[in-house]
């Protein structure tokens, strides 16, 4: 089980003044750990070396609180994602990246079926489709608009894309309030990592999280089914992220690669992202806005999911968090 969260630009302005100089070293298989308890400036300079090196970090939270509420997440999130399907189809998105449960069918390199992903996705929590629309509409708006207001059936369809609630499920009442409770964490903690970015750049402590004042960022619980084929595949096709920064726990992992720029090469990362009693690892990676806004300071590291028979080993689900 993977938990995701995706922190998101909130506007279109960028806070920090393009730097010419950029860092493109090389990725290491492991990765920089960090403890958020380090004091202020060694942390700085820590995260915006990782973050500017390799693009990845590992974050240790020594916290109780944040511990217990990824810990319920993974607990909560497991037991819906693998129990009754009426349950699942009750809040079913309408499509993949909305809000709700959804599957999709990844992306293979041998060309094997059956490889489903599930996710239930989850964001800021408004009362309407209203409220969610003006949350968006100021970075939607300057990149769509003009296709919006020539074309109506393409401006209602893009008005609901962005206009979706949470969709809580009615049978597993436990989800809502473990998902808010971590995504709170997530919050937290991303938050405190911007804090230390503008920090390290000389900017004031809030130039970048004054930007998020939305609080527009998601949630997405995911089980990668148990593959049965021994072919080495690539479950999920090389990419960056759309965030800002991404945190990632999971209880297993999960074939995950990145790309070493120097090397030229894939290199598998054991991330050590992990949940225990009173701590917890999350795996911070650079998102692509991140790197627009600091002109290649914090480059977004390519990476990708794959699976060889080795993991076969594995149990069939596992859970992921994801917050951006």
């Amino acid at each position: 089980l993977k938990l995701q969260f995706l922190y998101l630009i909130g506007t279109r302005a960028l806070p920090i003044s393009p730097m010419r100089r950029t860092l493109r070293c090389a990725c290491r298989a492991v990765l920089p750990r960090i403890e958020m308890g380090a004091p202020a400036a060694e942390r700085q300079a820590a995260v915006a070396a990782a973050l500017g090196n390799e693009g990845f970090l590992v974050y240790d939270v020594a916290d109780a609180a944040a511990a217990a509420a990824a810990g319920e997440m993974l607990r909560v999130g497991r037991a819906f994602l693998s129990g009754p399907e009426e349950a699942k189809q009750a809040v079913r998105g309408t499509e993949a990246g909305s809000r709700g449960y959804y599957e999709y069918e990844a992306h293979t390199t041998a060309g094997g079926s059956g490889d489903r992903i599930e996710c239930f996705s989850m964001g800021r929590d408004v009362a309407s489709p209203k409220e969610a629309w003006a949350l968006r509409a100021a970075y939607v708006e300057p990149f769509m608009g003009g296709m919006m207001r020539s074309d109506p059936i393409l401006n209602r369809r893009i008005r609901a894309a962005h206009s979706a609630v949470n969709r809580w499920p009615a049978e597993a009442p436990e989800v809502k309030g473990a998902a808010l409770a971590w995504w709170a964490q997530c919050e937290r903690i991303a938050g405190g990592i911007m804090e230390d970015v503008a920090c390290a750049l000389g900017e004031p402590r809030d130039a970048l999280t004054k930007h998020h004042a939305q609080r527009d960022w998601n949630l997405e619980v995911k089980s990668y089914p148990q593959l049965q084929e021994a072919v080495h595949t690539e479950r999920v096709k090389e990419h960056v992220d759309l965030t800002t920064v991404t945190l990632l726990i999971q209880d297993q992992p999960d074939g995950l690669e990145i790309w070493d720029r120097v090397a030229a090469q894939w290199v598998p990362v054991d991330n050590g992202a992990s949940c225990g009693a009173g701590s917890l690892a999350v795996l911070v990676n650079a998102g692509r806005f991140l790197e627009l806004w600091t002109a290649g300071r914090f480059p977004a590291t390519p990476h990708r999911a794959r699976w060889s028979a080795e993991m076969q080993t594995l149990p069939p689900k596992k859970i992921a968090s994801r917050s951006r």
